[in-house]
């Protein structure tokens, strides 16, 4: 294999040989992190799993106000369809949503309880 700098002015860029470096960062994230006998990882864990399980509720809540928006519409539609027509199909449609509704609420207790168990598996 050629390397590829033999083509390259040495002002421009300059041959440059690996070295140790010894700054006080890296020497403590090599020494408390990367080392496979350092507990840092592991007494961090809970607060990760505390971290995962906060974002795991922040994303359902996304996921739940953005259903809300959408149902909304869905039965103001539904409701228009009472009122125009003879007010079956707008009825069925009204028992979907109302349906949808309460598995959103069964999901978000389910959802908060495997939260909860993420962190607690970790402490």
């Amino acid at each position: 294999m050629t390397d590829n700098r033999d083509n390259v002015d040495a002002e421009i860029l300059p041959r440059v040989e690996a070295t140790t470096y010894d700054d006080p960062s890296v020497t403590y994230i090599n020494a408390q992190v990367l080392d496979a006998a350092s507990t840092s990882l592991v007494n961090s864990a809970p607060l990760i799993a505390d971290q995962s399980a906060a974002m795991m509720v922040e994303d359902w809540r996304a996921f739940v106000q953005g259903n809300e928006q959408v149902l909304m519409i869905a039965i103001s539609k539904c409701l228009a369809k009472i009122v125009e027509t003879d007010g079956a199909e707008g009825k069925k449609a009204l028992k979907d949503c109302t349906d949808f509704m309460e598995t959103l609420i069964t999901d978000t207790t389910n959802m908060g309880a495997a939260a909860g168990g993420i962190a607690a598996a970790f402490k």
